[in-house]
């Protein structure tokens, strides 16, 4: 689920940790986390002031998504796959089943 394969999925955030008034908190804790669309994840904070820290949880995550910040909500935007990227993903998930073995 932690392999990002061109659709959507709320998995894809989970283990993105925010800082919650000083405490490391689940992003899931802070906010839902919906599936718009095939590849459009949104993430609605509970609370307007951590729009800024679930979005710069989001960049040091290093997930290869950037945040869409509206004022209200997070948008993650899924991009298309490329050729070159379902070679790399067939060999994480390689490595992946290797290590699980």
């Amino acid at each position: 689920m932690k392999i990002r394969a061109g659709k959507a999925t709320p998995q894809i955030v989970d283990g993105i940790v925010v800082d919650y008034y000083g405490s490391p908190v689940p992003i899931n804790q802070v906010g839902n986390i919906t599936v718009m669309d095939a590849r459009t994840i949104n993430i609605q904070p509970w609370e307007k002031n951590m729009l800024q820290p679930i979005e710069r949880a989001i960049i040091a995550a290093n997930i290869g998504i950037n945040p869409q910040n509206d004022g209200i909500n997070i948008r993650l935007f899924l991009p298309p796959l490329t050729e070159e990227r379902r070679k790399e993903l067939v060999k994480k998930a390689r490595l992946r089943a290797r290590t699980l073995k």
